[in-house]
């Protein structure tokens, strides 16, 4: 066996010293050698942080930047406040006195049923009529409805040129008019899936607008309304008629009726109340009630007694 190869330290071979940086010999065919010594301790150092950093996290302690010394820690951005969702709309009764002028009667229409009214995008009372379409499919997605109104009026029998608007709402409105672009028409679309050979032949139906082309723009969450139950107003003895609608307003500006209804021969006396019974009612569907029924003239409220409990 040759001398220092039997496995047991031989004081009399001289030892020599690597250098700190020495590395084992690269293999002949090129590829890198074993790890050097400086790389495994750069290893164990990362292993150490790695170790650190995991300790920090499971505590749950916020890893968080010191600032210099003499400036204020910088504070996180407020987040974006988001904005509320809009209520549906209601039409408020106008506020009436609870005496009755000595001059005067009252009416007071109290309405039943669930007194909600709603609309739609194509809500015309006349059409004009349908042809049968050639190319595709036509009338999809029209939009006629820009809003609506409700209104109460009232016209006196020995005055039947002047009519009295007793209530107004304001107007809702349901649709605006807005670039095709930032509603998501007019935009070019390309094919979906594979093709091959030449472009698909264009869809035969109605024609895409133009991206800065103004088309309307149907605003869902307006489109239905909740009233008040009672309505009152003071006006002078007579016998009147009395009318309540809901108007239509159109892409032009002007005003249609699309519901609506009256009672006539009511009777309004000093001091006293008159019930008209009238019934706002929307059950789902197309269906809408707007109806006045009946009125009633109610007893005069007894006097008071001086004096009396």
């Amino acid at each position: 066996m040759a001398p220092g190869l039997s496995g047991r330290y031989n004081p009399a071979l001289p030892a020599t010293a690597l250098p700190r940086r020495a590395t084992l010999p690269r293999p002949a065919d090129g590829r890198d050698g074993p790890t050097t010594r400086t790389g495994i301790r750069v290893g164990l150092r990362f292993l150490r942080w790695g170790a650190m950093l995991t300790l920090l996290l499971a505590a749950g302690g916020p890893l968080v930047a010191e600032s210099p010394a003499g400036e204020a820690p910088v504070e996180p951005a407020p987040e974006a406040e988001i904005p509320p969702t809009p209520e549906p709309p209601a039409f408020s009764a106008p506020h009436t006195p609870e005496a009755i002028p000595p001059d005067d009667g009252r009416l007071a229409i109290e309405f039943d049923g669930n007194r909600r009214w709603c609309t739609f995008p194509d809500d015309r009372v006349l059409r004009p009529p349908q042809m049968i379409p050639l190319r595709g499919r036509r009338g999809q997605d029209e939009i006629y409805t820009f809003g609506y109104q409700f209104t109460i009026a009232a016209l006196r029998r020995d005055q039947p040129d002047r009519v009295l608007m007793l209530y107004e709402s304001p107007v809702i409105r349901t649709a605006s008019m807005r670039l095709a672009a930032k509603v998501g028409q007019g935009l070019k679309r390309r094919p979906e899936g594979p093709m091959a050979g030449r472009e698909p032949r264009p869809t035969l139906g109605k024609r895409e607008p133009a991206p800065g082309m103004p088309v309307p723009y149907w605003q869902e969450q307006y489109r239905c309304v909740t009233l008040s139950r009672d309505f009152e107003f003071d006006l002078q003895p007579g016998v009147y008629d009395v009318y309540v609608a809901f108007d239509l307003l159109k892409q032009d500006g002007g005003w249609v009726h699309r519901s609506n209804g009256f009672l006539t021969d009511i009777d309004i006396r000093p001091g006293q109340r008159t019930r008209v019974d009238g019934l706002i009612d929307f059950p789902g569907g197309a269906r809408r009630h707007v109806e006045l029924l009946r009125s009633t003239v109610e007893p005069p409220p007894a006097p008071s007694v001086p004096g009396g409990p």
